[in-house]
């Protein structure tokens, strides 16, 4: 599948920026597509609602590090809460003007 036909399957809502919840498997045919691996350092700015894809980023494709970003205390509290020490996934509260993307891959 070619990038512009998947981006053209996904729901308005997200394309437009708005807090919703996006299913897993959805994330998981992203991360396939992306060939996400033990070698890539996976950021997702403004995960919102969908903390399961960090983990799944993590656990299924073995992503060298995830960090999720998000600049709502909310969402950072509750992906705090949710997500296990163990997993080797970091939650920041920043802005997107205040990010070092310079691991991303």
């Amino acid at each position: 599948m070619k990038i512009d036909e998947f981006i053209s399957n996904l729901p308005s809502e997200v394309i437009s920026g708005q807090d919703i919840t996006i299913a897993d498997s959805v994330f998981r045919n992203l991360f396939k597509f992306a060939n996400l691996s033990s070698q890539d350092v996976f950021y997702y700015i403004g995960f919102g609602n969908n903390i399961k894809s960090l983990e799944i980023a993590k656990e299924e494709f073995m992503a060298r590090k995830v960090i999720g970003i998000v600049d709502n205390e909310k969402f950072v509290t509750n992906a705090k809460n949710q997500i296990k020490v163990s997993h080797g996934i970091e939650i920041l509260k920043t802005s997107i003007e205040a990010l070092n993307l310079s691991e991303a891959s």
